[in-house]
């Protein structure tokens, strides 16, 4: 499941679907899974340019603050991507609003 979720992001056409994946996956019991998952938005971020703020934001702020060392490291990368891609700011804790 954890190469799949990063398969659904960097291949898969449909975005609402692979968003959706990822959303749900991030809450995997399994760090592997979670945190490809959450990777997985950063790639959809890159590839399409926009995600639903709503649900993702909240979702990679918590994931920066997961208890395992590898969520919280594909989260940073992630964090990275949705800063870059999507104009987002504040995912790391300095609040304020995520949008350009």
């Amino acid at each position: 499941m954890a190469a799949a979720v990063l398969s659904a992001a960097l291949h898969s056409d449909d975005l609402a679907w692979a968003e959706q994946l990822c959303v749900r996956l991030a809450g995997h019991a399994h760090e592997q899974v979670r945190g490809n998952a959450v990777l997985g938005l950063g790639h959809l971020a890159r590839r399409f340019g926009r995600l639903t703020e709503g649900r993702v934001a909240p979702l990679m702020a918590a994931a920066l603050h997961d208890t395992s060392a590898y969520v919280r490291g594909q989260a940073a990368a992630a964090a990275d991507d949705l800063e870059q891609f999507l104009g987002w700011k504040g995912l790391r804790g300095t609040g304020g609003d995520h949008a350009p």
